[in-house]
């Protein structure tokens, strides 16, 4: 039985690591890659055999193109189907980023406004009262504009929708909310900061903090800036976004990345990206470090989605811990994800790994 356990974990592992190439072997065979050398290849596997995986070289041509060669970059062949699961133990996933249990588990964190959740299509205000669904409709208000999305697998932004009755009709706006069904959840906007609105105004335009929690001590690996196109009302970048690598003091990198690896210098309004910098980033990267420790001791990464409100306070939106990005992060970031606490990583997964 043992034996017929490990066949399926490894067949499991092979197709999650085919998927993860996959799904960007498009956009990767769009690009002039450079080949790696011999020496570059024996020095992937220095970092990355113990592991017991091949390394796939498609991913490791790509970031050397675009940012240079360096072997604690980490694919998303080896990230998602294995390294992940270790890290984060699928059992404490589920809950932790189940959008309708936001107010409850991260509940001293600044988060939008609730106007409504529902479970299991009981819906519920947000002091987690039973109410009717004439409730929503009957709390909407004509001058503001409201998130809708699912309470699970909104990733990408995929479903997010933004509604007001200065657009929509409330008839409109009934059936918007019947077609989300069961599970979902309702929020006001966030008046986002001045700073990042600059960066597009359709869209809540949020930072992604990357959290590393092993061995007793919580540190961030990358940071980056997440912003919409114009008129759009999501910032990911499957959806068109652009991702922006950020210091630990708020200077921007000269440039940013769409997900299909284009380089931005400027944007749409007019803005230099390499004359960017927001000095509230310094409170952002101490407020993912205590979330860590206080709402994640379960899981060793996440990624944090956190906005800047009108007066440049952090705000909680999400935190992605099942598939966390990491490919574009380290792109924009020009830095591998763990830095150098690679080696310290590879060591935890190798003695405790799981795979999918």
């Amino acid at each position: 039985m043992n034996i017929l356990k490990q066949l399926l974990s490894i067949r499991r592992l092979k197709k999650s690591r085919n998927w993860a190439i996959s799904m960007e072997k498009a956009n990767l065979d769009t690009l002039q890659k450079e080949v790696l050398t011999k020496s570059e290849k024996h020095s992937l596997k220095e970092v990355w055999g113990s592991l017991g995986l091949s390394i796939n070289p498609l991913f490791y041509e790509m970031f050397k193109t675009l940012e240079g060669f360096n072997p604690y970059y980490l694919s998303d062949d080896l990230f998602f189907p294995f390294i992940i699961r270790t890290l984060n133990p699928s059992q404490y996933v589920d809950v932790q980023e189940h959008k309708g249990l936001y107010p409850v588990l991260y509940k001293d964190l600044p988060q939008p406004e609730i106007l409504g959740l529902k479970f299991n299509g009981v819906l519920f205000n947000k002091f987690f009262e039973i109410v009717d669904d004439s409730y929503i409709f009957d709390k909407i208000e004509h001058e503001k504009s409201y998130i809708i999305k699912p309470s699970t697998g909104s990733c990408m932004g995929r479903n997010v929708r933004k509604f007001d009755l200065r657009s929509m009709t409330l008839p409109q706006i009934k059936e918007l909310i019947s077609s989300y069904g069961e599970n979902f959840i309702i929020q006001g906007v966030v008046k986002q900061s001045s700073k990042t609105r600059a960066f597009n105004e359709s869209s809540l335009n949020t930072f992604r903090v990357s959290t590393l929690n092993l061995n007793n001590h919580v540190s961030v690996c990358t940071i980056n800036f997440k912003c919409g196109r114009n008129g759009a009302h999501v910032d990911n970048g499957g959806a068109g976004g652009l991702l922006f690598g950020v210091s630990k003091d708020g200077q921007f990198r000269e440039y940013a990345y769409d997900n299909k690896y284009k380089k931005y210098y400027k944007l749409d309004s007019g803005l230099v990206v390499k004359d960017v910098k927001i000095d509230a980033v310094k409170e952002l990267v101490n407020f993912a470090i205590d979330a860590h420790k206080k709402y994640i001791p379960l899981c060793g990464f996440a990624g944090w989605d956190l906005a800047l409100d009108e007066n440049d306070k952090p705000v909680f939106i999400e935190v992605n811990l099942g598939f966390p990005g990491i490919q574009l992060e380290q792109l924009a970031a020009a830095q591998p994800i763990f830095g150098d606490r690679t080696c310290e990583v590879i060591d935890y997964v190798v003695k405790n790994q799981k795979m999918i």
